[in-house]
């Protein structure tokens, strides 16, 4: 992650992003990214005047369609144990390893 700008102290503020300093359109991405992954009949138009304090109709269907990529191919992947390459030769990255040892 850090080749594309994401540093270990970001990626870690994540997690429990809503007690974090991350900015509060960073919090607004995760919270959007939460709902669409799990609750996504919960978005209402509070939320949605929130986000668009934030990002444009634009950026918002953006955003919003490459969640919702990325969680239909997660989901695809642990239904069928797909693995990429890299996760299959041991090469992962801590935060997709239980025993967050690289």
């Amino acid at each position: 992650m850090k080749q594309k700008g994401l540093s270990e102290e970001k990626v870690q503020k994540m997690i429990d992003f809503e007690n974090s300093d991350l900015t509060e359109r960073e919090k607004a991405v995760l919270r959007l990214t939460e709902i669409i992954a799990r609750e996504p009949h919960t978005l209402d138009d509070e939320f949605f005047a929130k986000l668009k304090k934030h990002f444009s109709d634009e950026q918002l269907l953006d955003l919003g369609f490459a969640v919702g990529l990325l969680n239909g191919l997660h989901g695809f992947m642990e239904t069928f144990g797909v693995l990429p390459d890299s996760l299959q030769e041991g090469n992962a990255c801590e935060i997709f390893r239980k025993d967050n040892a690289c």
